[in-house]
C-alpha cells in the first residue's frame, strides 16, 4: 500500500498498472498484490463496531478490530527503530490535527466545512514529521468531539531515547479537564514528568476584556539584532 502512494497510486485498480512496471517490481521485492487482494486486506480492518452504513447517517467513531493491534505492533517497532537512528535528540514537540483527507467514495460524508473525505485524527513528532498515532473518523465527526485521544497514545509509543515532551494542538483540542490534566506530572497515560503544551483558543466572548485587562508592563519582548521578533504576556 506505500508503494502504491508513493508511486501515484489513488486506488485498489492502480495496482494492475503498477504490476505491469519492471522497474517498479524489481525495486519492491515481492510480487505487487492484485486488486481483489488488496481489496481482502483492506477490509480485514474493519471494525466489527461499525454501524450498517447508510447515507445521511449521523457521525460515528468506529471502533478497532482485531486486526488492528498487528498493524500498530509494526508502528510501534519502526518508532523504536528510528529513535535509535536519533538516540541524541532527547526532547519531541508533539502535534496533533485532523486534516481532510479527501475522498471520492460514495460513503464519504462531507464535513462542516471544505470536500468530503476522512479527518483522520493525527499525532505525531513535529521535527521529523513522523506519525506516532491515529484514529480513523468518518467525515462528519467534528474535530471537537473526543479531541485528545491520540495524543496519550502518541507519547505511550515514544520512542525510549526520548526524555521532553510538549504537546501542541489546535482549537478543538481546548478541552479544559483533559488539557489541565496534562500537568499533571504523575498521571497515568503516558510518561511521568514535566510536559508542556500549546493550545489555540476560540475567541470567546470574555476574552477580549481579559486581553485589554493586562497591563503593559507584563509584556515580554524578545528583540534580535535590534527588531522585535516577538511580543507575548501571560493572559489569566
Amino acid at each position: 500500500m506505500v508503494i502504491l502512494k508513493a508511486a501515484g497510486g489513488e486506488c485498489r485498480e492502480d495496482f494492475d498498472r503498477r504490476r505491469e512496471d519492471g522497474g517498479l517490481a524489481e525495486r519492491s521485492g515481492p510480487a505487487l498484490p492484485s486488486p481483489a487482494a488488496a481489496r481482502n486486506f483492506l477490509y480485514e480492518f474493519h471494525a466489527a463496531a461499525k454501524p450498517p452504513w447508510s447515507l445521511g447517517q449521523g457521525a460515528y467513531l468506529a471502533g478497532e478490530n482485531e486486526a488492528w493491534p498487528g498493524l500498530a505492533q509494526v508502528n510501534r517497532d519502526w518508532r523504536q527503530a528510528w529513535g535509535e537512528r536519533c538516540p541524541d535528540q532527547k526532547i519531541a514537540p508533539v502535534a496533533q490535527d485532523a486534516p481532510i483527507s479527501e475522498s471520492r467514495q460514495r460513503e464519504a460524508q462531507p464535513p462542516e466545512e471544505g470536500a468530503r473525505g476522512y479527518p483522520p485524527l493525527l499525532a505525531g513528532w513535529v521535527e521529523t514529521g513522523a506519525g506516532w498515532a491515529d484514529e480513523f473518523r468518518d467525515g462528519k465527526v467534528p474535530a471537537p468531539r473526543e479531541p485528545l485521544p491520540a495524543a496519550p497514545r502518541a507519547l505511550a509509543a515514544r520512542p525510549p531515547t526520548l526524555e521532553t515532551f510538549y504537546f501542541r494542538g489546535d482549537s478543538a483540542g481546548q478541552a479544559a479537564r483533559r488539557v489541565h490534566g496534562r500537568r499533571n506530572e504523575e498521571r497515568e497515560d503516558g510518561p511521568p514528568g514535566f510536559r508542556g503544551f500549546a493550545l489555540s483558543a476560540r475567541r470567546s466572548e470574555g476574552l477580549p476584556a481579559a486581553l485589554r485587562a493586562v497591563p503593559a508592563e507584563a509584556g515580554q519582548r524578545e528583540v534580535k539584532d535590534g527588531e522585535v521578533i516577538r511580543e507575548w504576556a501571560e493572559v489569566p
